[in-house]
């Protein structure tokens, strides 16, 4: 199943979204970008990727992701196996990140 929510500005709702995404069974594609996803955001990401065992592509360019967003979110990839594409493009992440 492929869902898109770009453009959603999500913003604060963006925590419970991502954590209906660490126990979700059956997503495989989701597209959040333009979704303002933040440093929260990258947070809530990163402990969804830890228990998420479905999805395999996740498009999340021009979020305002910061530099602790992106290492949280890199953080949950370490114990993610079946995520195979990921897009963090145009995200102010900062060059000790990349």
């Amino acid at each position: 199943q492929d869902v898109d929510l770009s453009w959603s500005e999500l913003q604060g709702a963006a925590a419970s979204i991502l954590g209906a995404l660490g126990v979700n069974t059956s997503l495989r594609s989701l597209d959040l970008s333009w979704s303002g996803l933040e440093e929260t955001g990258g947070v809530a990401l990163g402990v969804a990727l830890r228990r998420n065992t479905t999805l395999t592509s996740l498009t999340l360019h021009h979020n305002r992701i910061p530099a602790y967003g992106a290492v949280a979110t890199a953080d949950g990839l370490a114990y993610n196996t079946t995520l195979s594409y990921i897009d963090l493009s145009y995200n102010p992440i900062g060059p000790h990140c990349g």
